[in-house]
């Protein structure tokens, strides 16, 4: 893990992609070929100005916990199945 001259750890900041700049003409084509670069490099990423209300972003992260708190067992039956789109993997 990289540190910091200080012998604290520094871990790389999440790319951010702002939703915004992807529907304004003036900076589509440079904020997708940066969404492009972002999806390979990293494989994920913070999107910003969504327009998703901030008490269903914290209501999802709750369920998302309640989720991972149930046993293995129990969270394998949602597991996704072959040929299917939706599921837990």
């Amino acid at each position: 893990m990289p540190t910091d001259g200080d012998g604290t750890s520094s871990l790389p900041t999440m790319p951010v992609v702002d939703l915004n700049s992807l529907i304004v003409r003036e900076t589509k084509d440079s904020e997708l070929e940066r969404l492009h670069g972002v999806c390979k490099e990293w494989g994920m990423f913070q999107l910003v100005n969504h327009g998703v209300s901030i008490s269903l972003v914290e209501k999802l992260k709750s369920e998302v916990k309640n989720f991972y708190k149930i046993p293995l067992e129990e969270r394998m039956s949602y597991k996704i199945r072959p040929a299917e789109f939706e599921g837990y993997g």
